[in-house]
């Protein structure tokens, strides 16, 4: 289980590990589920061509994914709850979430491209048994 980061600490989110958790969850399904969530904030190039074509950017999804109902339970309980209320509060525990999300994508990415490798590799020795 996720344990509450350095970016949270850094920044004084007063976050409980049940939170964390719950939040992790949320973001590791919807990243999964969404091809853009898992080009992660690092694909400026994506992005730019994304804005010219009109279509939803990664931070659009990130906008998105933070304006749900779930998300909204989960942090407007406990110590984050004063926090959360306060546009300062707000921005700081987006920042933090944000540089979450983009890890996530990240391991997300690397997780797709192994399982990628491996069925190239079964395929490959498939064909050199026949």
């Amino acid at each position: 289980m996720p344990k509450a980061t350095a970016s949270f600490r850094g920044r004084m989110v007063p976050i409980t590990s049940a939170q964390w958790t719950t939040i992790y969850r949320i973001l590791a399904q919807e990243i999964r589920a969404s091809p853009l969530a898992t080009e992660g904030p690092q694909g400026r190039r994506a992005t730019r061509l994304l804005l010219l074509a009109g279509d939803p950017t990664w931070n659009d999804w990130f906008m998105q994914f933070m304006s749900r109902e779930d998300v909204n339970a989960v942090l407007s309980r406990g110590d984050v709850a004063e926090m959360w209320m306060h546009d300062s509060g707000k921005e700081n525990i987006f920042d933090c979430l944000r540089f979450q999300a983009g890890l996530i994508a990240m391991l997300e990415r690397k997780r797709v491209k192994k399982q990628w490798i491996r069925r190239a590799a079964a395929m490959k020795a498939r064909q050199q048994k026949i």
